[in-house]
């Protein structure tokens, strides 16, 4: 098993948090669709790792019209995921900063203060399989413990050393294709670049999602295949995007992309850790 603790940014982005009661101008509300495709096994478990049964931890999944189960990774996993890469790139705003309030990654992703509680402004849904029948299986992985406490943000690359393989795993295979949407309320065109930054979108590296990223499982890629945008109140009907737009529109999200000056270092740790996108 292998991670690496990395320090966020040091100075935090602090935006404007624009609130859920109005469309602001220049700002974007709506939604991507997303294609995530497994680049490995992906497991994202239900309860306790199995520790002395012989019995595979299940996937999360979800029941359709017909009372099948399918695999389905939680938005709110993938939205833990992206805001765990969003804190080290925009600096704080973990849930327990004192200031995570006035936070670029709070106005983002929400927060709990106190008394001072905030949805945020971005969102997924659940990333459901696209084929009728997803393929799946068992892999043996390590017992996951817990790491030392340290300093920063735990990120988790490729696994390292010998270990004995003894808890099974239920998992679905890679290559396996999920969809999902990317809800945005009020957000600028820097801010959906750096989310998109932390959803490997730029090409650098893949997003590492699920139970299994202790021993190198989980990492997907994520494709723009449509979406719905409205623009503040300048246009009252929403910019439906194909594929094509909204390829168009990640690639200027990210050339604007709103990232701490000092990025570059937990950018760079982070590409080491996730590389291998493409």
């Amino acid at each position: 098993m292998n991670y690496r603790a990395i320090a966020p940014a040091r100075e935090a982005v602090r935006l404007d948090k624009p609130g859920h009661h109005r469309l602001e101008s220049g700002r974007m509300s709506g939604w991507i669709a997303l294609e995530l495709t497994a680049v490995d096994a992906v497991h994202v478990g239900a309860g306790a790792p199995v520790l002395y049964e012989e019995l595979a931890r299940a996937t999360v999944v979800t029941f359709d019209e017909d009372g099948g189960v399918a695999p389905v990774i939680p938005g709110a996993s993938l939205k833990g995921a992206v805001r765990n890469l969003a804190e080290l790139v925009l600096g704080g705003g973990s849930p327990d900063d004192r200031d995570v309030a006035s936070t670029a990654v709070g106005s983002l992703f929400g927060y709990v203060a106190g008394n001072d509680t905030f949805l945020g402004r971005i969102g997924f849904d659940d990333a459901l399989p696209l084929a009728e029948e997803p393929a799946m299986g068992l892999t043996k992985l390590p017992h996951p413990y817990q790491p030392r406490k340290a300093g920063g943000r735990r990120l988790y690359g490729p696994p390292v050393g010998a270990l004995a393989k003894e808890v099974p795993y239920e998992v679905t295979a890679p290559k396996e294709r999920f969809g999902t949407r990317l809800h945005l309320v009020n957000v600028a065109m820097g801010e959906l670049g750096a989310v998109l930054t932390c959803l490997g979108m730029d090409g650098t590296f893949l997003l590492r999602v699920g139970g299994g990223k202790f021993a190198g499982l989980g990492r997907v890629r994520v494709e723009a295949v449509g979406g719905s945008i409205r623009r503040g109140y300048e246009r009252p009907r929403p910019e439906r995007l194909d594929a094509e737009a909204a390829r168009k529109l990640v690639a200027e999200a990210l050339a604007k992309r709103t990232l701490a000056k000092d990025a570059e270092q937990p950018l760079r740790l982070i590409r080491q850790a996730l590389g291998g996108a493409r």
